[in-house]
């Protein structure tokens, strides 16, 4: 269930990452967002992090459990829930679109499945 977590996360975030760079104006007037230069550069710049984001899920989903990989859980638990505070934040405001839900319902979808492994991955503490 998590190798498919990690492929699923890298699919998507590949998609993303790939639309945002090729076909910046197109992907962001979709959700009603700005395609000024500033606008433009910055879904390009979100797209180079979104192909690097699934490069590395990508590559983790066949490590074995260990602590390098447990950080990757938990890294992508908290950019998903962050992300997921920033697309609500922006859909409870005005002049968002509708198919900007789509962004709330995938990081949620998401954050809650990285945060059930990063749960479930912790260590329990040693004694000595």
């Amino acid at each position: 269930m998590l190798r498919l977590l990690f492929i699923l996360e890298a699919a998507v975030d590949a998609v993303f990452g790939v639309s945002l760079i090729l076909a910046t104006g197109l992907l962001l007037s979709i959700y009603g967002m700005s395609t000024d230069s500033a606008g433009t550069f910055l879904g390009q710049f979100a797209g180079a992090l979104f192909v690097g984001f699934a490069l590395i899920t990508w590559f983790a989903r066949d490590w074995p459990d260990s602590e390098a990989r447990r950080l990757v859980i938990r890294a992508t638990f908290i950019t998903t829930a962050l992300g997921f505070l920033v697309a609500l934040d922006y859909q409870l405001h005005p002049g968002s679109g509708v198919l900007s839900w789509a962004f709330v319902a995938l990081t949620a979808l998401f954050g809650s499945a990285w945060g059930y492994f990063a749960a479930a991955t912790l260590r329990q503490p040693t004694t000595t």
